[in-house]
């Protein structure tokens, strides 16, 4: 099977990546590249180099890079053929694209998302137009390579990027192929101690009970509902914040995104944040609305050894948003009882939300 996919992101700077999460927790590398490749000792490997892989992440072999014209005048097709050669997880796979001066272009052109995601498949084709390459650029050698960009750290300044395939090659780089290389001592440590991550949201539909709901609530809204299994404590928030147009030529501020958090080191993915101290956990929202979800402020109680909250013993904190003076505002609350999610709608903004409660 053959799919032609659009380069839709494109990296002209070399650097690490970064992927998307995974629950599992990593123990070791995997032993060998994604077909036995030789492996770098990181005191002797390139800057760029990318990382072997996670134990439990997928491995590719990638054949036969070419050049196809795919009919007389058309513009002239990169393509490659893979293979799977060990299921797995690939989180965020990316096809860097290595010319003969060393430099490095990362396309992602949506591998990582179902609908257009020719690597769910056992074998095919990634076929990508030319406009990665920049003019004067002497595109006739190339090397190619699988890597998967792992964003789990990324809050804490980590974005390790591991190849996940091994080099195919078009031409005559005269250069060495970019191997992957071992981790660091301090890469392992990292590695091996994961950030804790919230459930996926729609996962646990039987888990909790919602509070009422804040806001506008239509069956056409697309909406997001995140509840733990385990009944961890929500002890936070991560949002966003942005405009509308109500009426036209009219902005108004709303907020976003918004998404509970259950750990002070669970992964942003490039959100702002909004945290408890320590000891104590989400009890409560207070919500301005106006159509929308225009502001929200977090009350938080102490926890109690019974892991349930104290109404008597709060804190809130600022009204994050841009609230008009004939907003609404409602709040949703658990009066004590532990808060294990939220339940928001959403559509490019926030719409509603509850509170999932156990």
């Amino acid at each position: 099977m053959q799919q032609v996919l659009s380069v839709l992101a494109l990296v002209a700077t070399i650097g690490m990546g970064t992927a998307t999460a995974q629950n599992q927790k990593p123990k070791e590398p995997a032993k060998g590249s994604a077909t036995d490749e030789k492996i770098l000792d990181a005191s002797e490997a390139p800057n760029e180099a990318p990382l072997k892989p996670l134990k439990g992440f997928a491995k590719f072999k990638l054949s036969n890079l070419r050049f196809e014209v795919p009919a007389p005048g058309q513009q002239a097709l990169l393509k490659v053929h893979y293979e799977l050669a060990k299921a797995g997880d690939f989180p965020n796979p990316v096809l860097v694209l290595r010319t003969a001066d060393g430099k490095q272009r990362f396309v992602a052109a949506r591998l990582g998302t179902r609908a257009l995601n020719p690597l769910q498949d056992k074998a095919g084709d990634l076929g990508f137009g030319l406009g990665f390459a920049r003019v004067g650029e002497d595109t006739k050698d190339l090397e190619a390579f699988l890597i998967a960009r792992d964003r789990r750290w990324e809050d804490e300044d980590f974005r390790p990027s591991m190849k996940i395939s091994n080099s195919v090659v078009i031409g005559d780089l005269g250069r060495p192929l970019q191997f992957a290389r071992e981790w660091t001592d301090d890469e392992t440590k990292k590695l091996n101690d994961p950030p804790p991550q919230g459930p996926e949201p729609g996962a646990n539909k039987t888990v909790g009970k919602e509070t009422k709901y804040v806001g506008l609530v239509e069956q056409l809204t697309p909406e997001a509902r995140y509840a733990d299994p385990k009944k961890r404590l929500v002890v936070g928030f991560h949002y966003s914040l942005g405009t509308f147009e109500p009426e036209k030529g009219k902005k108004v501020g709303c907020v976003s995104q918004l998404v509970p958090s259950f750990h002070e080191r669970q992964t942003s993915y490039g959100l702002k944040r909004e945290m408890a101290k320590d000891g104590y956990a989400v009890g409560a929202l207070n919500v301005k609305t106006n159509s929308t979800v225009t502001a929200f402020q977090v009350v938080y109680m102490k926890i109690k050894s019974d892991k349930t909250l104290d109404t008597k013993d709060t804190y809130t904190s600022d009204w994050i948003g841009e609230a008009g003076p004939n907003d609404k505002e409602g709040t949703v609350t658990g009066n004590g009882r532990k808060v294990i999610g939220a339940h928001v709608w959403n559509w490019g903004r926030v719409f509603a939300v509850a509170l999932v409660l156990e």
